[in-house]
This record gives C-alpha cells, structure tokens and sequence, in this order.
C-alpha cells in the first residue's frame, strides 16, 4: 500500500481525497491553509481529513516534520506526494523525500501554458480545446515529466469563470482515472515535459496581461473581457484618473441580469 502525503484546499481538492481512499491509499497527511480563502471556515480538505480520521498538518509543519535521510514525514514512510491545486511552490527537499513520484495537477495542458493565466490566455489565443495535466514535480514550476494530459473542446464564448469550471472538472476525472489503477503505468511512461516550445506566465506578466491599452482593438477588448471574467475578482481594467475600473459587456451584462432575476423569484417564492 502506497503511503501518500496531500497537498490541496478547496473542494475538488477534497473530493480527490476521497478517490484516494476509495483506492486503498495510505493517506498519511493533507496539508493546506487552515481558513479557507480569507474567512475564518475550515478548507473543505481539513474538514473532510477530519471525517476520515487523516492527520491534517498546516503548510508550517511541512519542512519541520520531513527527515529527508528516512525519507519519512512525520515518522511515516513518504512514498507520493501529490499537489492539487495547491497554492505554494513545493521546496526540492519534499520532492527528493518521496520514494516514489511527487506530482503535481495542473489547471492548464502542459508545456502550452505553464506558470499562472492558462484560462486567460487560451482565451486570448482562440483556442478551441484546452485541457488539465499530471506531471511530476521537480525545482522548476511545471517543467517535470508529463504523466498525462486530458483535453476537451472548448468555445469561443468562454470566460475564465466557465473554463476554469470546465477544468475543474476534467482535472477531477483525470485524477480519478491516474489513482483507479492507472498511477503505475502513467508514471512508467511518463514523457518529456517540452517547456521551450510553451509559453511561461509569471505573476507580473499576468497582472499586465489585464490592461485593457488604448490602441486595442474592438476584439481585443472584448476577448480580454472574457478572459478575465471571474467574480468576485478584478477582471479587464482601464484606468480612469487615479483608479481602474474593470470592463463587462452585454453578454455579461445579460448573465449577470438572469443571475439576478433568478435570485429574486427564489426569493418571491420563499
């Protein structure tokens, strides 16, 4: 039985836990922020760990409880490390302590869009699929082999809130797919992780890719209007005087309208 140390938060995080378990897994750990997005709630994977009686360690104890000599994490034989959308750069003494793989799932197909902003910037591209990756860790962010990457169509009306649902999704069914049996032959042909021929996206180049400049043109603006479209956070900006001010238009305009007219007949109807 594979011994395995979680890294993740949110609830697909959680609900990958729980195909671990399902699939007979030695969950030694999790380990994530204990308040969930800035509120003082539990992140769904602390409380669902709780349930299921899996020791639940904050991102401090991370390092402090690693022996990489034993490679042993909490006097607990470490063999996987998995991270699942977690939000902090895994240090290479984690990596070189589990014996056998540390993989990471990524929300974007792999080497295409590496680093932050794949929704955006597929978005921007025009592309017509996208897809989720499982790859193995190492010191640098997303350059590790590739274990396997799941694609689906996407259209030219996606925002960065609906493709990030869609890939939500499909990240869940590849994790499924890999820890139901399949984790060993994946791992034994993974396959070259080719970054040269993708694109990297770093925090200052995301922030910047915002900007809505006064040379863009009618479909630029509103492809990045789309782009990055996820409430409640700040989407496509222009700065009028001293402050930004972000960009939505009549398609949106329209979703916002049905989102509210729905809230108000649920409300007539309680």
């Amino acid at each position: 039985m594979k011994s395995v140390l979680f890294l993740g938060r949110k609830k697909w995080a959680a609900l990958a836990l729980d195909i671990l378990l399902k699939n007979n897994y030695n969950v030694i750990g999790t380990v994530g922020m204990q308040q969930f997005q800035g509120s003082e709630d539990e992140c769904p994977t602390a409380s669902y760990a709780k349930e299921n009686n899996i020791p639940v360690y904050s991102h401090l104890d991370l390092y402090r409880l690693l022996d990489l000599e034993k490679r042993t994490f909490d006097g607990k034989k470490l063999d996987i490390v998995i991270s699942y959308l977690f939000p902090l750069k895994v240090k290479k003494e984690l990596l070189q302590a589990a014996n056998t793989a540390a993989v990471n799932f990524h929300p974007a197909p792999l080497p295409d869009y590496q680093g932050l902003g794949g929704y955006n910037a597929a978005i921007m591209d025009e592309r017509d699929y996208y897809g989720v990756t499982a790859h193995q860790m190492t010191e640098s962010i997303d350059a590790g082999e590739i274990l396997k990457v799941k694609t689906f169509n996407i259209t030219d009306a996606e925002t960065a809130w609906s493709l990030e649902q869609k890939s939500m999704e499909a990240m869940f069914e590849l994790f499924t797919e890999i820890f139901s049996g399949d984790f060993e032959h994946c791992l034994k042909h993974s396959y070259k992780n080719d970054t040269a021929s993708g694109r990297y996206i770093n925090r200052k180049e995301f922030e910047a890719m915002k900007y809505v400049e006064p040379d863009d043109t009618d479909e630029i603006i509103n492809k990045k209007i789309r782009a990055f479209w996820y409430p409640p956070y700040e989407g496509a900006k222009v700065q009028v005087g001293g402050s930004y001010y972000t960009l939505v238009d009549s398609a949106l305009l329209d979703q916002i309208a049905g989102r509210y007219k729905d809230e108000g007949e649920t409300k007539e109807l309680t």
